[in-house]
């Protein structure tokens, strides 16, 4: 058996709970030694929810550096994990001798491994790496219930983050010009819109915001920590949008104006205009990230669908769908890590909330009630979900919480 990696005393150093040890011939190393002089994590190919003060992971990939390079033939590996918390179903790893040019996929862990389909030596050296799925049962989230928003509302819009965001418009049967903010404990109501509206969409900070979306005769808006100021109108009237981004780069994409409209807008601090379309025709969708990196998931055409689409910056492109059909819902986070929450599927509202990795959704904690037609903000580690309808229309707020598990692997190979 071969020893992996170098400057084996340096793999001795704590992240969390899990410490590396050096035994017997194995190497026990943490998944992430960001804090040690050295690193075994890829995180440019890593997507996963890592926890920076309890140094642990979640659901999603890890994949290592490379942790060997040999010019023998390696005939058999044995790869194994330690986590703080044993997960219900155990991870699988895929193995890359060529630096991760080629894979052999979804092995499993704690067995002699010398079926090695689908990988290739480099030009007779053998550069390992190894790529680990983690499952939702490596530590996902949990919602609780916070202080409520200061009215009952659906079709709302918000934007910001656990201990600071906004929350304006929405309905009660009539459209409302309410704005409340969120200090991370408190909704309190502060400078209304310029007008009410609802069906909107929102992205930004406490202290720079803009709304966006409804029927005419309602504009754009943009809030600069005080009063909000009608802005630039988007090409065309819409509600059912959804949309992410800042006050000076942000993008809108879907909705209705009568029928289901595919357009994207994209706003760059003074005007908005028109860019690529979605692959589909559809409204009351949910999204978020960036002009550059983008989501956006399920909405209702003629029926409701659960295609997920990402954005790179100039074009939509269809990825993994969500675990089934939804519109109503809300989304936040990243292309690399988001949460899809609550919606509508085909008539009641639902309380699923999934997680997205960065190549597919899983299910993850459900949150406290069933809704759709609520909003939400944050990230995929922290965030808010808030107001919504069920059977009639609520004014709770949730946060959602993740919690990962400790990692770390023990890998021996033989030549």
């Amino acid at each position: 058996m071969k020893f992996m990696g170098a400057d084996l005393e340096k793999l001795k150093l704590v992240v969390g709970t899990i410490p590396g040890i050096y035994s017997n011939g194995d190497i026990y190393s943490p998944y992430d030694l960001k804090y040690t002089e050295k690193s075994l994590i890829d995180d440019e190919n890593t997507i996963s929810i890592f926890d920076e003060v309890k140094g642990s992971y979640s659901q999603g990939v890890i994949q290592t550096k490379r942790l060997t390079e040999t010019t023998d033939a390696i005939v058999k590996l044995i790869v194994d994990e330690i986590t703080s918390n044993y997960p219900t179903t155990k991870s699988t790893y895929d193995i890359s001798f060529d630096d991760g040019g080629s894979w052999s996929t979804g092995k499993i862990l704690n067995a002699v491994i010398d079926d090695f389909t689908g990988t290739s030596s480099d030009a007779g050296t053998y550069k390992l790496k190894l790529k680990f799925a983690l499952g939702s049962t490596y530590g996902a989230g949990t919602w609780t219930t916070t202080s409520a928003l200061t009215e009952i509302k659906y079709g709302l819009a918000g934007c910001g983050t656990t201990s600071a965001a906004l929350c304006m418009g929405g309905s009660t049967g009539v459209p409302l010009d309410t704005t409340e903010i969120w200090n991370g404990s408190i909704w309190a109501t502060t400078t209304s819109l310029n007008d009410a509206k609802y069906g909107l969409a929102g992205c930004g900070t406490i202290s720079s915001a803009l709304c966006f979306g409804w029927t005419a005769p309602s504009v754009p808006e943009i809030w600069n920590g005080s009063i909000w100021a009608t802005t630039t109108s988007l090409t065309e009237t819409k509600y059912g949008l959804a949309g992410c981004g800042t006050t000076s780069n942000a993008l809108c994409m879907g909705g209705a104006a009568g029928p289901p409209v595919d357009t994207t807008e994209i706003w760059n601090g003074s005007i908005w205009s028109t860019t690529t379309s979605l692959t589909e025709t559809k409204f009351f969708v949910s999204g978020c990230g960036t002009t550059s990196n983008a989501l956006c998931m399920g909405g209702y055409n003629s029926v409701v669908v659960n295609t997920t689409e990402i954005w790179n910056g100039s074009i939509w492109t269809t990825t993994s769908s969500l675990t089934g059909d939804r519109a109503y819902s809300a989304g936040c986070g990243t292309t690399s890590s988001a949460l899809c929450m609550g919606g509508n599927i085909y008539g009641p509202p639902v309380d699923t909330t999934e997680y997205w990795n960065g190549s597919t959704w899983t299910i993850t904690t459900s949150l406290t009630e069933v809704k759709g037609y609520l909003s939400g903000c944050g990230t995929a580690l922290a965030a808010l979900c808030m107001g919504g309808y069920n059977s009639t229309y609520v004014d709770t707020t949730e946060i959602w919480n993740a919690v990962g598990i400790s990692l770390g692997f023990m890998a021996k190979y033989e030549t």
